[in-house]
């Protein structure tokens, strides 16, 4: 009877032992904690989250002349529209010069001391003229995120977060963002109401800005493109003066591909002025240079070759000594165009003679000289009506 006593106690303490011997703080490692498999990044946004709060639209219609003229605030270059940033209070932001928006776009973000960019937002779609303002959480508190080679990595709370120690990158498989970002130029467009007086008087719209971005985009792919190339090397010859002095191609096309950018205005009394940033344009050429317009588009190419460096004279302007250089570029930019190879292709990305917010109310409708059918048109416009 002793010995079972003995036997039963002993039971009891290796019992009591098994129960109390491991506490709530040292759980097996075979048990994770919830926190170590929640992954709080990226962030992910979908189209109908675009509100007020975080979205607003750049060169808007009721946007002041003030802010758009402001080429800290508005400006882009040709071959990087979209634009990333930290700004003040934490809050990044993008901006997307572009008639015409992108889907399944992904920003990585790199933070100084860290081995690896992580991912941080996941957009379905970036809109047309967008600027995203979103606040940075990882600024207040950690954060758990999937690394460039696919480790889970923590990020650390910094408030002390700024744009000389976080950088961001943009990926983003869609054909129309991957054609604008192979543009061989790096013009700098932004935009000036210039004197405001003579031939300046009545000042660059919202509307004209926003076609002002189509064909900054459209001429850069199309002098980046091997179209114009083949095209420019099969062309008669070029003069630079009215005794027929040949232009070097070669020297043509990379002066215009390493030209420093655009600063567009509108001008009236005249259909255009140009000359080295300058470049203003009549409102007729802002609406008639797609191939379902008028397609007229001898002053954007005419100012434009005043601006890298050409007179009145030889034919890279009036073409006083024969077909030059605005029939080339009228005969490749309308072939691009009717192949939908232009960024922006038609008329109907913007309606822009539509918009009431124009100088000269008698235009805003004339039928178009090609038609060009498109899915993508039909799904923003309902599709084309001919009359």
């Amino acid at each position: 009877m002793k010995k079972l006593f003995s036997t039963s106690l002993f039971m009891l303490i290796y019992s009591l032992i098994l129960f109390t011997g491991c506490s709530e703080d040292e759980l097996p490692d075979s048990i994770p904690e919830k926190d170590d498999y929640t992954i709080d990044l990226p962030i992910e946004l979908s189209e109908k989250e675009y509100t007020t709060d975080n979205t607003y639209y750049l060169l808007n219609d009721d946007e002041p002349d003030e802010v758009y003229f402001n080429s800290s605030q508005r400006s882009f270059y040709v071959n990087r529209p979209l634009q990333l940033s930290l700004e003040e209070e934490h809050y990044f932001q993008l901006r997307f010069y572009s008639p015409r928006a992108i889907s399944h776009v992904t920003i990585w973000a790199k933070i100084e001391g860290y081995d690896e960019d992580f991912k941080f937002l996941e957009l379905e779609k970036v809109q047309p003229f967008q600027q995203l303002r979103i606040q940075i959480p990882f600024a207040t508190k950690d954060m758990k995120a999937i690394s460039r080679s696919g480790k889970q990595i923590r990020i650390i709370a910094n408030p002390h977060l700024s744009a000389s120690n976080i950088s961001f990158e943009v990926e983003c498989n869609d054909p129309y963002y991957q054609k604008i970002t192979s543009s061989l130029c790096n013009w700098r467009i932004y935009f000036s109401g210039y004197s405001g007086e003579g031939s300046w008087k009545y000042k660059l719209l919202p509307p004209h800005a926003r076609e002002a971005v189509a064909i900054a985009l459209n001429m850069s792919y199309m002098f980046s493109s091997e179209a114009f190339e083949e095209a420019l090397h099969e062309f008669g010859p070029l003069h630079s003066d009215s005794n027929k002095t040949l232009i070097d191609k070669y020297q043509l096309r990379k002066r215009v591909l390493n030209h420093s950018g655009l600063r567009f205005g509108h001008c009236s009394g005249v259909n255009g002025l140009g000359g080295g940033e300058t470049y203003g344009l009549n409102e007729w050429c802002y609406l008639e240079h797609y191939v379902d317009d008028k397609n007229e588009t001898h002053t954007v190419f005419h100012e434009l070759a005043h601006c890298i460096g050409y007179g009145h004279d030889g034919n890279m302007t009036y073409e006083q000594t024969g077909p030059g250089w605005i029939t080339l570029c009228a005969n490749v930019y309308r072939a691009l165009s009717l192949a939908k190879e232009l960024p922006v292709y038609s008329r109907r990305f913007m309606h822009t003679r539509k918009n009431p917010n124009s100088y000269n109310k008698n235009d805003l409708n004339v039928p178009s000289k090609y038609i060009i059918e498109d899915p993508e048109l039909d799904l923003l416009d309902g599709g084309l009506t001919q009359k």
